[in-house]
């Protein structure tokens, strides 16, 4: 997947179409927009997707994302820095609760809270998940960020994103199959022994998840796969059915979604206190070698290129 990068002024950044830059600005390469906050010695970064696409394997892995929260936060707690923010949004001529402030700058804006965010939108705005991300870059950290994402359109190649429809607004929600849901997302703890048993014996007669609809597609929306364990209780009679099918859905998991769901379900989803009930051990331990096996394949997906602001 061909990356294409270019500096863009805040000025420039100010007169975008945000209705409409999908069709105006994007091509089939990943663009990186490069926008210098001198006054912070930083830079905006705006990623956008290939027009007709939406970010799959290209993305913000937990690495990154920690690496970025972190070498942001000296710059945030500075007294002086909303101050500096605001005249920065207002030279441009735009509102601070404008597009540009709260989309376009969302890297930098984005940690204020509500300071930048519009109270209320006539219409969604289509940079949304999965098509669009604003990052804010310290300019130490320029170069390595750059090689990052070019590392991973490298790796990924085409899995870097997905085609998508551009009317598709992932961001707020999708008419997705009820039945995928019931197989994928719905709590098993929840379920009647009926309705466990009734999935059980879908996902026993080989169920196909792309007969149903396409999970990838399905994951686009945001839905996570569901392995909660809140309230389950130790000598449960429910918990075979529970091992089984959330083998199931950490399968599907692996078979479908992106890489980045994949490390939602380890990073986060398994390391909840709630796993730690010794009636789970095994299961978590299996579930983590399965996960961590995946990931493993792509060393890239752990590199903090935000580690260079430290030094």
């Amino acid at each position: 997947m061909s990356i294409a990068e270019k500096e863009v002024t805040r000025w420039e950044l100010s007169s975008v179409d945000v209705a409409n830059v999908y069709r105006a600005d994007r091509n089939d390469s990943i663009q990186l927009w490069w926008t210098p906050v001198e006054e912070l010695q930083m830079f905006v970064l705006n990623v956008l997707s290939p027009i007709e696409h939406v970010f799959w394997n290209t993305a913000e892995y937990r690495a990154f994302r920690d690496g970025a929260h972190a070498c942001m936060q000296p710059l945030v707690r500075k007294e002086s820095t909303p101050g500096i923010v605001d005249n920065l949004i207002r030279d441009t001529g735009a509102g601070l609760k404008s597009e540009l402030a709260s989309e376009l700058l969302g890297g930098l804006t984005g940690f204020f809270g509500d300071r930048y965010h519009p109270k209320h939108r006539e219409q969604p705005s289509f940079l949304s998940a999965g098509r669009h991300t604003s990052i804010g870059v310290p300019a130490s950290c320029r170069l390595l960020v750059s090689r990052y994402f070019h590392e991973l359109g490298r790796v990924f190649g085409e899995s870097s994103s997905r085609p998508c429809s551009e009317e598709t607004s992932l961001y707020y929600g999708s008419d997705s199959d009820s039945t995928l849901a019931g197989l994928l997302c719905d709590n098993i703890l929840l379920m009647s022994e009926e309705q466990r048993h009734a999935l059980l014996a879908r996902i026993r007669s080989g169920v196909d998840v792309l007969a149903i609809e396409n999970p990838e597609h399905f994951a686009f929306t945001g839905n996570a796969i569901g392995i909660s364990t809140a309230g389950i209780e130790v000598n449960s009679a429910a918990l075979d059915d529970f091992s089984e099918i959330v083998r199931f859905r950490v399968d599907t998991a692996i078979r479908h979604y992106s890489l980045l769901g994949v490390e939602k379900l380890l990073k986060y989803d398994l390391a909840n206190k709630n796993w730690g009930l010794l009636c789970l051990a095994d299961l978590r331990d299996e579930l983590r070698g399965r996960l961590n096996a995946v990931l493993a394949r792509y060393p890239v997906i752990e590199t903090n290129p935000f580690e260079q602001a430290a030094l």
